[in-house]
């Protein structure tokens, strides 16, 4: 009965990966925790501020309300169609990010599905692989690093279209390859991007070579040029924005060869392989932070790794070995030089954290995993080596289990006893979690070991796949509170957020910019940083990875402390040939001579009147695009104080525009939207009439 029940279930796979993904995830899928971390500090109000924008009818270019004003548009994410999706519908909140989360989980089982499709894996093949991607390492260790979930969902559906693509040369193919590239551009991080990038040169040439002799070497390179072209057109909002401000920032004069080996996964972090929960406790022990270690892709598909790669001897097993061991080399950048060999690649010196290699090394393990999986399911004589490599691996669980049970503390594991699972998290040390888990996985080997010897194979497969499904649900549940989600309820938080005004209030002239910090802002529960992003409350504090060079100076050379004391706008008799202002000529009556009209992010107007010849100062960061009209004539912006604007103002009442206008990244936009809208009605219009033709054929064969 069960057989028959799981048998209809898998004849729809997308429904039985959604399902194990809901069942994995519960407390994200009920809503019944809220997540930790960078997600909340950072993601959060910057895709609240994105869809507050697009629900007003305003692009979203540039954010007041953190380190005096960043261009958001320079943010790759705040261009990324799936958020602004979200933000036309229904508007960002920490619902939707949370269910985000869970939907490129998702839709990365999906992409390996589809690429297992290239090596003509079998259905549970496929299943076993999705299940292990979808629950691996990086999705459950990096939950908070939003960015990085989405690169790794979206890479296997750009390998697999850019390979159909090379191998078929057909034009649909090689769009789809553009837009989900665009998708891991936009919603991405940037190390992943580079990182697909050389992995995509790297298969153009060997195509190329491939193709040398061939007579559709001329059409490769054409739809390739073709390809790369329409791609930078697509893209050209995110890069034009992106190359702006990378020369502003003040993290861009760090990248020292040291500094892009920050985050390097730590050679004894190789044990989260096969114990990824004792890579939740002491940080100090591993010497990094902890959601940069696991790289678990359940205990099954290790196995079927060994196996594949002891027993497969094509080239594609080989191939895929070397290659996930180079990544994973690549990522123990401590140890091996290589990643630092890679520094003087273009754009190798931008990003660090070099345990992100690790996710590439897991894919092509997972790949090859699939191989041992496949080759064993077609060619059950393996079976004894299969069954060597279970009871070589279980006796080494066992040995780690018996050394760890002399430094177990007894008394957390009655916590677990008593169902106090709490309690066991923050008490359970290193041995203790390589303990629990080792009885976990030697509990998985015995079963697979059962399921080897007792049933035939199509039972089996199904077995296979509800074990595989098991250990690593039990691994995600075990990291979950660690690296994923706090103990605290959601609700509260998502509450606030709904209660909060709409639109763009008009800042308080009586409030000074000093006031207005994350301290001082209204709370939010479970929420403390970019708060004021949040309430729209001009700040010069704010949590981001963005921070101008020249805001940094203002605030070392000690001319920023003083200016941040006035309102948003304020008044100044003059200004030193170095364009510092004095605060002694600072008018205190600023707040009683300035009136803003109107406040949108992109937009402010004021009307200013003045006794004398003053100078004008709006509190935020001076960049190329922000212009000033003194009553309907462009005056010259002065940047005071190294970083914020300011104009002199003759005596009398004066209207005062100042707004951001990047012209070029306008355009770019615009650009980009056309390109985007372009392919999707070409993708949709080719996918009907395929499936059009394909009925019309079936119709024609005769009975």
């Amino acid at each position: 009965m069960l057989k028959k029940v799981i048998d209809r279930l898998s004849n729809k796979d997308y429904l039985v990966l959604f399902m194990i993904c809901c069942v994995g995830f519960w407390q994200l899928t009920l809503f019944q925790n809220i997540m930790k971390w960078d997600i909340l500090d950072i993601n959060l109000p910057w895709r609240y501020f994105v869809s507050e924008c697009l629900q007003n009818g305003i692009l979203p270019l540039w954010n007041p309300y953190i380190n005096c004003g960043f261009p958001q548009s320079a943010d790759p994410m705040t261009w990324y169609p799936i958020s602004w999706l979200i933000g036309f519908i229904v508007g960002n909140n920490l619902i939707t990010l949370q269910y985000e989360y869970l939907f490129h989980i998702f839709i990365g089982s999906l992409g390996i599905f589809q690429l297992g499709s290239l090596f003509n894996f079998d259905r549970q093949t496929k299943l076993i692989l999705s299940i292990s991607f979808m629950f691996s390492g990086l999705f459950v260790s990096n939950a908070q690093h939003l960015g990085w979930i989405v690169s790794a969902a979206w890479f296997p559906f750009i390998l697999y279209h850019y390979i159909v693509f090379c191998k078929t040369l057909k034009l649909q193919n090689g769009v789809l390859f553009i837009l989900f590239f665009f998708f891991q551009l936009t919603g991405g991080y940037a190390g992943f991007f580079i990182i697909t990038g050389y992995i995509l040169v790297g298969l153009f040439l060997f195509f190329l070579i491939r193709y040398w002799k061939d007579q559709r070497l001329k059409k490769y390179i054409a739809l390739s040029a073709f390809h790369a072209l329409l791609f930078i057109l697509l893209s050209s909002v995110v890069l034009i924005s992106s190359l702006k401000v990378s020369t502003l920032l003040t993290r861009y004069d760090q990248l020292g060869i040291e500094y892009v080996t920050e985050g390097a996964l730590p050679l004894k972090a190789l044990i989260s392989f096969v114990f990824p929960f004792a890579a939740t406790k002491n940080a100090e022990f591993w010497g990094t932070d902890l959601t940069l270690l696991n790289c678990y892709i359940g205990v099954i598909p290790l196995l079927f790794l060994v196996f594949g790669a002891i027993t497969n001897k094509n080239s594609y097993s080989r191939l895929f070995l070397i290659i996930g061991i180079g990544f994973l080399t690549l990522a123990l950048a401590h140890v091996f030089p290589f990643r630092k060999w890679l520094y003087y690649l273009p754009f190798m010196n931008i990003f660090r954290f070099s345990t992100i290699f690790r996710f590439f090394a897991m894919v092509f393990f997972i790949l090859l995993a699939g191989m041992g999986i496949s080759q064993f399911f077609k060619k059950e004589h393996h079976q004894k080596r299969l069954k060597v490599v279970v009871l070589v691996f279980s006796s080494v669980v066992l040995m780690v289990l018996v050394y760890n049970a002399f430094f177990i503390q007894k008394w957390v594991f009655k916590s677990l006893l008593l169902f106090d699972f709490k309690v066991f998290l923050d008490a359970a040390s290193i041995h203790d979690r390589i303990f629990l888990q080792a009885i976990i996985i030697l509990a998985i080997l015995v079963s697979f070991y059962f399921v080897l010897i007792r049933f035939k194979n199509s039972t089996r497969k199904i077995l296979v796949i509800v074990l595989v499904a098991v250990d690593l649900i039990i691994a995600t549940q075990l990291n979950m509170y660690h690296t994923i989600v706090d103990f605290a309820n959601p609700k509260p938080t998502q509450k606030a957020i709904q209660n909060l005004p709409k639109g763009f209030p008009v800042p308080d002239m009586n409030e000074k910019v000093i006031d207005r910090s994350d301290q001082t802002a209204p709370s939010i529960p479970f929420l403390w940083r970019n708060l004021n992003i949040f309430h729209k409350r001009t700040t010069f504090s704010g949590y981001s990875p963005y921070y101008f060079s020249s805001t940094l100076k203002a605030e070392k050379e000690g001319v920023m402390h003083a200016v941040i004391k006035n309102p948003l706008f304020y008044l100044a008799d003059c200004i030193s040939s170095k364009h510092i202002i004095d605060s002694l000529s600072i008018d205190t009556l600023s707040a009683h001579k300035i009136a803003i009209k109107r406040f949108i992010p992109t937009e402010v107007k004021l009307k200013v009147y003045t006794d004398k010849k003053q100078l004008l100062t709006f509190i935020q960061n001076y960049y190329p695009g922000w212009k000033v009209y003194v009553n309907g004539t462009e005056k010259k912006i002065i940047r005071s104080n190294y970083t914020f604007m300011s104009v002199w103002l003759e005596a009398g009442e004066n209207n005062i525009q100042f707004e951001y206008k990047p012209q070029k990244v306008m355009f770019a936009f615009y650009l980009s939207s056309i390109i985007f809208i372009g392919i999707i009605v070409y993708l949709s219009v080719s996918t009907i009439l395929g499936n059009f033709r394909k009925k019309k054929t079936r119709e024609n064969i005769p009975g």
